[in-house]
């Protein structure tokens, strides 16, 4: 009897140790693929090769004229610009 009660508590304590080891991997890979990810997204060119309808921001110039204005806003339609 005592001899299955050892058996039973070293078979739960190997199932958790299993269970920690599983959750111990599962946060390696997600801090891996997070990494990556950053890593892809902050890469030089990442915009203008995969979203080219995304606009780079031309800067306005400076004592423009109304016709210049204009077209400042026609060639930045749709580009994010802070003004």
């Amino acid at each position: 009897m005592e001899k299955n009660r050892i058996i039973q508590k070293l078979l739960v304590l190997l199932f958790f140790l299993w269970v920690l080891a599983a959750g111990i991997k599962t946060l390696i890979h997600l801090n891996r693929a997070i990494g990556e990810t950053t890593a892809f997204i902050n890469s030089p060119g990442f915009l203008k090769e995969h979203f080219p309808e995304i606009k780079v921001c031309q800067p306005k110039p400076i004592n423009a004229s109304d016709e210049e204005s204009h077209l400042w806003e026609y060639r930045n339609m749709g580009a994010k610009c802070e003004e």
